[in-house]
């Protein structure tokens, strides 16, 4: 038994903001799936998005915990348990990204729908080290129209690799900025380095 919801996702003095909102309608917004079954889900548009924009929202699929003892599963979130009698019931959440362009808004190069792949269509990225007290935390900024995932990101100082990250860090949306913890050996005049979105060879970020 599941329960679906879509929430505006926004981003604000470094951290995710989710809030509710009616652009994105989910159908059905609860469900019951069997075993060895699967369930459809449907996401519905109300309002279009602006020209050259691009809205971003959050999928939330959670577990509706059953009767005592009935069903387990791992939680993908804050591992939220409760006593199920003769065992554990686990409370399972899924937080899936959903990213809805405007014309002219795109997070990937394909020429053959947009020639001009170097048109304002891109994150456009920057980024400092901030070291407050004793916390010291990447910040990066996207003054871009669309979002950038960053992944398989390195740090290089003084020619020598002294923080990687090999999956994903995070997303930053448009307009925004977020805050990564990072290690004390990351200092500033290095050189960051992730792949963006789709971008099958990593780029350098430039220093702010």
């Amino acid at each position: 038994r599941i329960q679906i919801r879509a929430l505006r996702w926004t981003q604000a003095n470094g951290t995710d903001e989710l809030v509710a909102q009616d652009h994105i309608v989910v159908s059905p917004p609860a469900a019951e799936i069997q075993p060895g079954q699967r369930q459809l889900l449907r996401l519905i548009r109300t309002v279009a998005v602006p020209t050259g924009k691009e809205e971003a929202y959050r999928i939330l699929i959670d577990e509706i915990p059953g009767p005592a003892g009935a069903g387990a599963a791992q939680d993908g979130g804050a591992g939220v348990q409760a006593d199920g009698g003769a065992g554990l019931a686990f409370q399972l959440r899924y937080s899936v990204p959903l990213f809805v362009s405007g014309a002219g808004a795109w997070t990937r190069e394909d020429a053959r729908k947009h020639p001009d792949s170097k048109a304002a269509g891109q994150p456009v990225l920057t980024y400092s080290v901030q070291n407050r007290q004793g916390q010291r935390r990447l910040v990066v900024r996207n003054s871009g129209p669309v979002h950038a995932r960053l992944s398989q990101v390195d740090y290089t100082l003084a020619g020598r690799k002294v923080w990687t990250v090999p999956g994903l860090l995070g997303y930053v949306l448009p307009g925004a900025e977020m805050l990564f913890e990072i290690p004390a050996a990351v200092q500033a005049g290095g050189v960051l380095k992730a792949h963006v979105n789709s971008d099958r060879e990593s780029r350098a970020i430039a220093a702010r």
